[in-house]
């Protein structure tokens, strides 16, 4: 039996005491029978009606009900129940440790923020204080969309829809565990509320010493990439040893530095020390930038865009250096999601790579990823003859919906959809950024709204958050369901975040392609490999803006969306996720998140760097030389599945738009054959020395050096020995040991692919995504760092 207790809540201590009709009757009888409460069933009821009620229900074996006080005034009335001994037993396999539960609040004479869901949750607090009480269950009125809410806010998932004769009702549970989970996912602010805000709110983070720290930062890191890409020249300071200079063409600037030089022509450049014409004064990137314009050959037309992408990427900086100031000894132990939100550098390579042209000061503070701040999407309703819906092998779209939405939640978005006179089996659902709705659809596609064409539904349920990619979303609300991906038409990196209705088409069969190799491969299984499937993808084709007389153009790609495979699924006991990027997060002080895993793991850091070789570097060799498939292998492509501090194995994510099969003649299923292209041959080992060695490894062996663990000649000898010892593994497989001849990993020098040059020459579109390769700036070459460990019989 359930025991009176008392509860702490925002509004004071609610305390539980049983129904005393005496007592409580005349305040319950006010309450049920007021419009509110007609789910109820007693509106129209007498005093002794509802009395005799009471007494009838209290006769019932094992009933209780309870009355929830504060400052002795009733706030709560709740019913518990053993649901064998109810009509809803008869319906679903009941299991020891269920418990039923009905619930009524107090009448919303005057409105209290928070009242609802504070009461609903002492409510469940209660009944979990009683350890036979495993999982709760509750059958509320089909019609009644505000319980509905709470309930799945408590944790409760809608199951199936039942009649109990007096009511059809929704049958929903929530486990010990959901609930504990609920009270850790916030509510999300409505969303005109979280842009309302002071314009002091908005600029409270420019400030002269942290705007002048992220210039610093930024400064350096525009001189290390543009020396690197062969941009500017530095030239050694004879009279200071570890200083150097650059002049601009007009040789009017001359800004002076120390730096240390590494492999790949990487200079790690010291921003505090940099000098303009051997003054002491403030580095001010946007002025460096302006000096430098033709030097960095940024045509005149473009440089005020980029100049704002700079100078958002600044305010970002300075927004994480008040805000996200977490040391990366600390951060190595944190959870994936507090990671995730904890980087502060974005794309290693990039210097304008925090741009986000469309946000607002608000929206950066709504929905950028370093925030870490609660989104609720948007769910549009979309006419399935101007649409498209495509999923993986064995998963119908009744299944998708059933996994990724509530019952309850179909339900109502099926009324409104009745509601306005169409049928719900004309339409799709597509998820939606906020932003995209508010700065894009309702405008561009004003027709389409107009003509029912598309239909708003309103916000999901759920609780999401950002994830590095920015139009990528975690459920936080509930773990397990998958990634949801939007369309995002904000400029940032040279491309509108978009996404297309003909892309979503053909995702899932490439996932299903890709799943079906790697499951095939005993080798990627030994190592671990893990593909995320991009399981679904939906999207919107405007008879307007998808017009074949323009069809290539950034407003047909506005609304679509997709769903992807949900990593915790493949972890074990004793794993945990973190994103690749975290390898080469610094914090403020300089201390690298990598240096911090490895003191943690116990292991000597060439055995560390080992383990995260052969969890990520082997298995991109091993698609790269058996089936000529490439990735895009960034940091924030990568989920590395953690295990004491050690990456274990590696999870590929972003597949459906960033793999590539590269020169193969084989037969592909027709929606595969996007992702075969032709490429000269002396191209195709790139995708190893460029996204592998220049953009990940060229800033790991510094970060790891310079903190005293590994030196950088053992860290390339260490990812050496990794081809060496793929060479062994495969030694009786002539095929793979003629493409190692053929694309020779030891080879003394590769072509440098310049990636701010794309930047800089278009920062509104800076690849042709049709032909990838013809965009790319390959200038001057690259010693490479392993050369020197090539084995004599290689």
């Amino acid at each position: 039996m359930i025991q009176p207790a008392t509860l702490t809540t925002e509004f004071g201590d609610l305390r539980f005491v049983p129904y005393d009709a005496d007592q409580h009757l005349p305040d319950i009888y006010r309450w049920v029978t007021q419009a509110y409460a007609r789910f109820w069933g007693l509106n129209d009821s007498t005093v002794a009606q509802v009395d005799d009620e009471f007494k009838r229900l209290l006769a019932l074996p094992d009933y209780q009900i309870f009355v929830g006080l504060i400052d002795d005034r009733a706030e709560c009335l709740v019913e518990y129940y053993n649901p064998a001994h109810d009509d809803i037993g008869q319906h679903y396999p009941v299991r020891d440790g269920d418990q039923g539960m009905h619930i009524l609040l107090s009448p919303p004479d005057q409105p209290r923020h928070g009242f609802s869901r504070a009461m609903f949750t002492a409510v469940m607090e209660h009944l979990f204080l009683h350890d036979s009480v495993r999982r709760i269950v509750v059958e509320p009125d089909l019609n009644n969309a505000r319980i509905h809410r709470l309930n799945l806010q408590a944790g409760f998932r809608h199951v199936a829809k039942v009649n109990l004769g007096h009511k059809q009702a929704l049958l929903g549970f929530c486990e010990r565990e959901d609930f504990a989970h609920s009270k850790t996912c916030p509510a999300t602010p409505d969303w005109h509320a979280r842009l309302q805000g002071s314009p002091e709110t908005a600029a409270a983070h420019l400030q002269p010493a942290l705007w002048q720290e992220a210039n610093d930062h930024l400064a350096a890191k525009l001189l290390r990439e543009a020396i690197h890409e062969q941009l500017l020249t530095p030239l050694a300071e004879v009279d200071e040893p570890g200083h150097w200079q650059v002049t601009n063409k007009a040789g009017t600037v001359r800004y002076s530095f120390r730096a240390t030089r590494y492999a790949l022509d990487h200079w790690q450049v010291d921003g505090r020390s940099i000098r303009t014409n051997d003054l002491p004064q403030a580095t001010d990137v946007m002025k460096m930038i302006l000096a430098l314009a033709d030097d960095l050959g940024i045509p005149a037309a473009n440089l005020p865009t980029y100049l704002e992408e700079i100078a958002a990427t600044l305010a970002g900086l300075a927004w994480k250096y008040q805000h996200k100031d977490i040391p990366a000894a600390k951060l190595a132990k944190a959870d994936f999601q507090t990671i995730e939100a904890g980087m502060t550098e974005g794309h290693p390579v990039f210097v304008a790579n925090n741009g986000r042209i469309g946000f607002t000061a608000a929206d950066f503070r709504a929905y950028a990823p370093e925030c870490g701040e609660p989104v609720k999407l948007l769910w549009l309703a979309a006419r399935r003859s101007r649409s498209v819906f495509a999923s993986v092998r064995g998963l119908s779209e009744t299944d998708l919906m059933a996994q990724e939405f509530d019952l309850s939640v179909r339900l109502h978005w099926q009324q409104m959809l009745c509601d306005q006179g169409v049928s719900p089996d004309d339409y799709l659902f597509i998820p939606v950024h906020p932003w995209q709705w508010h700065n894009k659809l309702n405008l561009a596609y004003a027709a389409d709204l107009a003509c029912q064409d598309l239909i708003l539904l309103g916000e999901g349920p759920d609780n999401y958050q950002a994830q590095q990619s920015i139009r990528t979303f975690y459920n936080r609300s509930v773990p397990g369901r998958s990634y949801v991906k939007t369309a995002l038409s904000v400029l940032n990196m040279g491309f509108m975040r978009g996404l297309s209705a003909d892309y979503m088409a053909v995702t899932p069969a490439i996932n299903d392609w890709l799943a079906d190799l790697v499951a095939a491969d005993d080798y990627l299984n030994q190592l671990g490999m893990g593909v995320l499937k991009e399981i679904a993808g939906v999207g919107y084709r405007s008879p307007y803006f998808s017009h074949e007389s323009f069809y290539d153009n950034p407003y047909r790609k506005m609304l679509a969306g997709l769903w992807r495979e949900n990593p915790s699924a493949q972890l074990e006991p004793g794993e945990r996720l973190m994103t690749m990027a975290a390898l080469l997060h610094k914090d403020r002080a300089g201390q690298s998140l990598a240096a911090a895993l490895i003191r943690e793991s116990g292991l000597e850091a060439r055995d560390w760097l080992t383990q995260y070789l052969y969890a990520y570097l082997m298995p991109v060799l091993h698609c790269f030389y058996a089936h000529r498939l490439v990735y895009m292998p960034h940091g924030e492509n990568v989920i590395l599945v953690i295990r004491q501090h050690t990456p274990v194995r590696a999870l590929m994510k972003d597949l459906g738009e960033e793999i590539t099969l590269l020169n193969d003649d084989r037969e592909l299923p027709e929606a595969v054959k996007r992702i075969a292209i032709t490429l000269p041959e002396d191209m195709e080992i790139l995708s190893i020395f460029t996204d592998l060695f220049d953009g990940i490894f060229r800033y790991l062996s510094p970060a790891l050096a310079e903190e005293g663990l590994l030196s950088e000649s053992d860290f390339w000898a260490t990812v050496a020995a990794c081809f060496v010892q793929y060479r062994e593994d495969h030694k009786d497989n002539d095929a793979i040991q003629q493409r190692l001849k053929a694309h020779d990993p030891f080879m003394p020098r590769f072509a440098n692919s310049c990636l701010n040059r794309l930047q800089l020459r278009n920062n509104q579109k800076m690849v042709d995504l049709a032909d990838p390769a013809s965009s790319l700036q390959l200038i001057g070459e690259l010693e490479n760092p392993i050369a020197g460990f090539r084995p004599a019989d290689w």
